[in-house]
C-alpha cells in the first residue's frame, strides 16, 4: 500500500486576491511566558516571550520581467509584515463606519436638508429686514430733503423724485449681492460618509541580524473613500509592505533602530482591496484571535495566578509584607 496523502496544515486564517495579486493573513500569535499571564500574548523584549502578531504576506504575480536575453516573463514578489493583534479591530471598526444602512442614509439627509432650510429660512428674514431698514432710512432722507425744499422755496417733487432715483439704485445693489447657496439639495447631496484611516509601522527583526545588518519590514495599510477626483473608490484600501536589510543602529534609549540611507535587498508589493473583502478579512482574523485567546490564554492564567498566589504565600510564610 502507497503512503495516504496527508494534507498539509495551514496558519493562513484568511485571504483576499486582485488581479494578479494576493494577499494572506497568517497565524503568527504567541503566548506570553508565565509570568506575564495578563498579557495573554508575547511582548517581546529580552524577558518576555517575542511579540504576538498576525503574518501578513503580499504576493505580486504581475509584473512583467526580462530575462539575461531581454526576453520577457512574467515576475513574482513576495513580501511580509508582522502586524499587532489589535490593529484588526480597528480596521474592523473603520470598515462598519464607512458602511450606512439605508435608513441611515435618509435619516441624516433628512436632518442635513431640515437644517439647510432653517438657515435659508433665517437668511430670507435677515434680508428682509435689511431691505426694510433700506426703504425706512431712503423715505425718511426723502421727507428731509422735501422739507428743506419747501423752506428754500425749491420744487419739492423733485427732491422726492431724486429720493426715488437713490432707492431705486440701493435696490438694485442690494438685489446684485449674492444671497449664498440658494439650493435647497446642497447639503442632502454631499453627505461625508467616509471615515479615511492610516497605520503605518516599521520593525526591525533584531533576532535575525547578521553581519550588522539587519531585516526591515515597513507596513502601511489605509482607507480612502474618495478617488482625488471626488468620485467614490471601489477598492478603498490600501495594503502597502517593504523589506529590506540595513544596518543595524541603537536609539537613545537603547531600543534597536536601522539606518535607512543604506538600504540593501529591497522588494515592495501592495494590494487595493474593497472595504467587502477587507471587513471579511478582518472579521475572521478577529475572531480566531478571540477563539485562540480562550483556547490557550484562559490555562495560562489559570496556571500564572496559581503561581502567583503559592508566590504570595511563601512570601508571607518568610516574613514578607504587602
Amino acid at each position: 500500500m502507497g503512503k495516504e496523502n496527508v494534507p498539509e496544515f495551514s496558519p493562513k486564517i484568511a485571504n483576499a486576491a486582485a488581479k494578479g495579486k494576493f494577499i494572506d493573513f497568517n497565524d503568527n500569535l504567541i503566548l506570553a511566558k508565565v509570568n506575564d499571564y495578563a498579557n495573554i500574548h508575547g511582548v517581546g523584549g529580552k524577558d518576555h516571550a517575542p511579540n504576538s502578531t498576525i503574518n501578513v504576506v503580499i504576493c505580486d504575480y504581475s509584473k512583467i520581467e526580462k530575462d539575461a536575453n531581454g526576453e520577457s516573463k512574467s515576475g513574482t514578489t513576495t513580501v511580509s509584515a508582522n502586524v499587532a493583534p489589535y490593529i484588526f479591530e480597528e480596521i474592523l471598526e473603520i470598515c462598519k463606519k464607512n458602511v450606512v444602512s439605508p435608513n441611515s442614509l435618509v435619516l441624516t439627509t433628512a436632518m442635513n436638508l431640515w437644517t439647510d432650510i432653517g438657515n435659508k429660512v433665517n437668511q430670507v428674514h435677515t434680508n428682509v429686514r435689511k431691505l426694510g431698514g433700506l426703504f425706512e432710512l431712503t423715505a425718511n432722507k426723502c421727507m428731509l430733503a422735501c422739507g428743506h425744499a419747501i423752506k428754500k422755496g425749491s420744487n419739492p417733487l423733485m427732491e422726492f423724485g431724486k429720493g426715488l432715483k437713490e432707492l431705486k439704485a440701493e435696490i438694485h445693489n442690494f438685489n446684485e449681492k449674492p444671497f449664498g447657496e440658494t439650493s435647497l439639495n446642497s447639503a442632502a447631496t454631499k453627505l461625508d460618509l467616509s471615515y479615511d484611516w492610516v497605520y503605518t509601522q516599521d520593525k526591525v527583526n533584531v533576532y535575525r541580524a547578521k553581519n550588522g545588518m539587519v531585516p526591515v519590514s515597513v507596513v502601511s495599510i489605509t482607507y480612502a473613500g474618495y478617488r482625488p477626483n471626488g468620485e467614490t473608490s471601489k477598492l478603498p484600501w490600501t495594503v502597502k509592505v517593504t523589506n529590506f536589510d540595513a544596518p543595524m543602529t541603537s536609539n537613545a534609549n537603547g531600543t534597536s533602530s536601522y539606518d535607512g540611507r543604506q538600504t540593501i535587498n529591497k522588494k515592495e508589493a501592495f494590494i487595493y482591496l474593497s472595504n467587502n473583502d477587507m471587513w471579511r478579512c478582518a472579521s475572521q482574523v478577529c475572531h480566531y484571535v478571540d477563539k485562540w485567546e480562550m483556547a490557550y490564554g484562559i490555562p495560562l492564567i489559570k496556571e500564572g495566578r496559581k503561581k502567583m498566589e503559592e508566590e504570595k504565600e511563601t512570601k508571607k510564610n518568610n516574613g514578607a509584607q504587602y
